[in-house]
């Protein structure tokens, strides 16, 4: 009796096998038909995927020239402790239980960053006027770049919120500033190194160095407040290490060379 259920079991398991083949086999040509079903779509409509990698080619490529770096411009300052008034008011107040060279160390940090403070070292930077060119994509910075130093002794309200050009008229003395007012363009001709005036501004411009005949690129002009608030909102502080008087100074923007001077006077 077991041998003969043995015999039943082996003949039940060769039935088996050819079943499971032949699922295999009807797998293996399902997938390869699946494949060649793709390789025709693709064959078929092949202009579609050129158009559509060409599409997505040109918007990544515009967005790259679009794209504007931001730098991070950093300065480590060491505090001195124990000296100034700060000191003073530390040695009088021990009885807080704060130590007295900690916290000099944060009342000068706050000074950094205080409105007063920046306030100073922006009246003595020239970042009231910015100076640009314009291309198809984006704008350049031309600080410490531009051919003109352009001063001013007025800028009117309106001014600040009005886009300027200027450019060389070739004739090696004269200059002229243009802008729209709503759909009017209105210009103004001027003379290197006097003063030119209307009643939006009262500017000077004068060549430099970097002088060129033909030269043209636009300028806009900031408020000292809007100059304050921008800095100040931009500046950063850390401890290089806890418990240490050295401090880092830093903030992030996107004309690093402007921000270092900054940062340097500041």
């Amino acid at each position: 009796m077991y041998q003969n259920t043995s015999m039943n079991d082996s003949q039940q398991s060769q039935q088996h096998i050819p079943t499971i083949m032949s699922d295999a086999n009807d797998k293996n040509s399902t997938s390869t038909s699946d494949i060649i079903t793709w390789v025709m779509r693709f064959v078929r409509y092949w202009y579609l995927f050129v158009i559509s990698f060409s599409i997505a080619f040109y918007i990544t490529n515009r967005e790259n020239k679009k794209w504007v770096p931001t730098y991070q411009t950093r300065a480590m300052v060491m505090i001195e402790e124990g000296r100034g008034s700060g000191y003073g008011m530390g040695a009088a107040m021990q009885g807080f239980g704060v130590q007295a060279g900690y916290r000099n160390v944060n009342n000068q940090i706050i000074m950094f960053g205080s409105h007063d403070l920046v306030g100073k070292v922006i009246d003595k930077l020239p970042f009231t006027i910015d100076t640009y060119t314009k291309g198809k994509f984006k704008e350049t910075n031309l600080y410490k770049q531009e051919p003109v130093t352009i001063v001013h002794d007025f800028l009117a309200p309106e001014a600040y919120s009005t886009e300027f050009q200027i450019k060389d008229l070739g004739d090696d003395r004269h200059y002229e500033v243009s802008w729209l007012r709503g759909e009017t363009s209105i210009q103004q001709v001027g003379e290197y190194g006097k003063p030119l005036q209307c009643s939006l501004f009262f500017i000077t411009v004068t060549k430099n160095e970097r002088f060129y005949s033909g030269y043209k690129f636009f300028f806009r002009c900031y408020s000292r407040e809007d100059l304050i608030n921008n800095y100040s909102s931009r500046l950063s502080f850390d401890f290089v290490m806890k418990g240490a008087s050295v401090i880092n100074v830093s903030m992030q923007g996107s004309v690093a060379e402007r921000d270092i001077d900054f940062i340097n006077l500041l």
